[in-house]
């Protein structure tokens, strides 16, 4: 059975944006290889027209329905199109890039819709929400930039050390449970190793997060993201 008819299965079987995703990169991937024109931008251009049609026939709110909803906001939006883009031009896509990437767009949607809304009253403290290794990536950064890099290396060894460091520099919340399984991410080896276009574009939102969020990580942690996003991302 091909590939993206199995992932077919699973999404119809239990359809989140997650199984949605996996399913359409399968598909897309099978259509790839039968005609080699046919692009991730093509591609989605047409999935976003699919998922218009299917959401007009359903009549009530479901899980299907709901979970297209999120895809077609996804696709509709100028920029958060162009990282799906980059995640279907990835040579593999894995769970976890999957994962990376939509919990990127709800954070970069809720500080949207945060924009939209009434000013807070004064005094109250709101603290958005960033994926972990945003978090990583920031401290690597601010130990980077403050000549001390081995400590970053140092301090990952140390879970609880980490998180608390984490939640008090950058007020970070919501920390991943696999934050112990992160001890040995560097985004230099991202960026330095080979045959990894898909997770070295992975990153990108990432330090765009950290670019567009001085007063959480620091001027300075911003500044150098945006140096490496402009070096390493020169299309950007």
């Amino acid at each position: 059975m091909k590939n993206w008819l199995w992932q077919s299965i699973k999404y119809d079987l239990k359809p989140t944006p997650e199984n949605f995703i996996k399913f359409k990169w399968y598909h897309f991937v099978f259509c790839r290889n039968e005609d080699r024109t046919i692009s991730p931008g093509l591609y989605l251009n047409s999935l976003l027209d699919e998922i218009k049609n299917e959401l007009a026939k359903h009549k009530s709110v479901n899980k299907k329905s709901l979970t297209l909803s999120v895809i077609q906001n996804i696709l509709q939006n100028p920029g958060t199109k162009k990282e799906m883009t980059i995640l279907f031009e990835a040579a593999q896509v894995s769970d976890e890039a999957i994962k990376v990437f939509l919990n990127t767009m709800i954070s970069d949607q809720t500080h949207t819709i945060g924009k939209k809304e009434a000013t807070p009253d004064a005094g109250e403290n709101k603290v958005e929400s960033f994926h972990t290794r945003t978090y990583i990536i920031a401290t690597h950064l601010y130990f980077e930039i403050n000549n001390d890099e081995s400590q970053y290396y140092t301090l990952m060894q140390d879970t609880q050390a980490f998180k608390k460091f984490l939640e008090q520099t950058f007020q970070a919340t919501n920390l991943s449970s696999r934050l112990s399984k992160l001890k040995n991410f560097s985004y230099k080896h991202v960026l330095k190793g080979k045959n990894n276009d898909g997770e070295k574009g992975q990153l990108k939102p990432q330090f765009k997060q950290i670019i567009s969020h001085p007063e959480i990580f620091g001027a300075d942690v911003s500044k150098r993201a945006d140096e490496i996003l402009k070096s390493d991302f020169p299309e950007s």
